[in-house]
This record gives structure tokens, sequence and C-alpha cells, in this order.
């Protein structure tokens, strides 16, 4: 991608979501990094991932749930974990028979009714911007139906959508592979990150996850595969692993992922022990990483 067309699309991007001088200033120096690390044939949908959603930072007297149900036209209670940063979403509905798509990518600014300003020279804030431009790329355009439900690809993480006549909506009904492509997603904020700003960088986002998948992926043709499940929404990685190994492994990433997202107070009054439950998680990660054996001829790098 050459400088003027660089300009030109940064343009197009002003003129749509009147983004700021840093926002753009930002995505200028991020986009060619993009192209470097997911590869130039996935251009376009990088490049049409980002014209289609807008990216919005949270104002100092900005209520989420206030500005969400105004943006997407809707009045339903948004579930917004305590201390997220930030994140990813995407509304469908239905219109003449043709799926609409609405996105945004937002990014927390007030906790527990603090604000605290986006400083674009705190690499941490720029992770969380990655983090969830990285989950848009691999997530745009990969929607499909399966058994009368709308499912949506992001890496290895499959949404489940059921169709709300009363609303003309597409409810998510749930998850799969959710804790296993957060880590991996955190390694792609982390590299991009490094690759931007011309240094290493540290994790910033499911810091633990992280660290024990980049481990896994010192096992060079597993990470391979998983790169190529990421894109295709395919089960590549399943016939890498065995389907067992590989349930098992998304099992106890989810695991992992959901005790990080209970909110505090319920980690606090609950009388379960989840230092103890993650303690058992980590471990059982850490046996499957001694198990897992390539099907080289299940996959075709």
């Amino acid at each position: 991608m050459d400088e003027l067309e660089l300009d030109l699309y940064i343009k197009r991007l002003k003129e749509k979501y009147k983004y700021s001088s840093e926002l753009l200033a930002f995505l200028r120096r991020l986009i060619p990094v993009l192209l470097t690390y997911y590869g130039i044939d996935k251009k376009n949908q990088i490049l049409d991932a980002l014209l289609n959603c807008e990216i919005h930072i949270q104002g100092e007297n900005e209520n989420s749930q206030d500005f969400l149900n105004s943006y997407f036209q809707m009045d339903k209670s948004w579930d917004l974990p305590d201390m997220a940063s930030a994140f990813e979403t995407t509304e469908i509905s239905l219109n003449d028979k043709a799926l609409i798509f609405k996105r945004i990518i937002y990014i927390k600014t007030v906790f527990y009714h603090n604000y605290r300003a986006f400083d674009w020279n705190d690499e941490e804030k720029l992770s969380d911007i990655i983090h969830e431009i990285c989950h848009l790329i691999k997530e745009y355009g990969k929607f499909k139906f399966e058994d009368g439900q709308l499912v949506s690809s992001s890496g290895l993480m499959k949404d489940y959508y059921e169709f709300d006549a009363k609303t003309g909506t597409f409810n998510l009904t749930r998850k799969e592979n959710e804790g296993i492509e957060e880590a991996l997603n955190s390694i792609d904020e982390k590299e991009v990150l490094s690759i931007m700003l011309g240094k290493k960088c540290d994790f910033y986002s499911y810091i633990g996850m992280a660290k024990t998948m980049e481990k896994l992926l010192e096992h060079r043709e597993l990470a391979q595969v998983f790169r190529i499940s990421q894109f295709s929404g395919g089960t590549e990685w399943k016939d890498f692993l065995g389907f067992d190994v590989a349930a098992e492994l998304s099992k106890n990433f989810d695991d992992w992922v959901h005790i990080l997202q209970k909110p505090f107070r319920e980690l606090r009054d609950s009388k379960h022990n989840y230092m103890q439950i993650l303690q058992a998680v980590m471990e059982k990660i850490g046996q499957l990483s001694l198990i897992i054996q390539p099907r080289r001829k299940n996959v075709i790098f």
C-alpha cells in the first residue's frame, strides 16, 4: 500500500467518522503494520473492516449504556465487565430480508465513575485499540447460517445468534473457543504494537493466558495451523491436535477467561476459591501442552 493510497484511505475514514487527528495519525501508523503482520493477501479484509466499524472513545460525561443504546437505536441492558477497557461488538438486524451489520469499537475512559482521559502516549491504551481491531479483522465478513442459527467466526471463537422476530434482531446465545482466541489475540496485540513502536512491548490483555499461549506457540506448526484456522473459520486446528485434545484445551482456556471476566463482587462473595480453580486450569493446560502431537497429513501449509 503506497503513501498516496494510504492518504486517500485515511481521508475516507476522516470524512465518514469525523475522527480526531490523534486517532487518524494512529491508524496511519497502524495500517501498514497490520498489512505486514497478517499478510498483504488480507489487505481488503483489513481495510473494509476498519472502514465499516466506528472507533469511539468514551467522553468524560458519557454513560456507556445510554451511548450504546443510542448508537444502535435500541433499548437494552448492556453487560459490560467491571474493568473492561475496550470491547468490539456487532449488532445484527434484518431489513427487507437483508442482514444489516452495525459495528463499534468502544474505548472506555470512565471506571467506577472516575474519568481517565485517553493518553495517546500510553502503550497500554494503544494496545486496547489494537486488541479490538485484531478481533474485528478476524471476524469481518465471516457470518454464515448453520442449523437455523447465524454464526460469526472471529479467529477461533464462534458466536451463535438466534433471530428475535419481535425486534427484528439477532441475539447472541452462546460462544465457543472464547478463551483460546483471547489468548491468541493478545499475542497479536503485543506483536503488532511492538512492530509499530519499534521495540519489544509487554502483554497488556489476558497476561497469564497470553504467556501460556506463547509457550504453546513455540510449537511452530501449531502456530501456523492456528493462524490458518483463525482466518478460515475452519477446523484445521482441531484436525491437527485431535478433537479430544482440542476440546479439552479450549475448555480450560474458556474456564480461565470466564474467571477473569467475573465481576469483582462475585469473586469476593463467592464460596468458590477461584485461585484454586485457576491453578487447576493452568496445570491442565500444562499437561495438554506435553501431549500435543502434530497430524501433518490433515493440514496443508
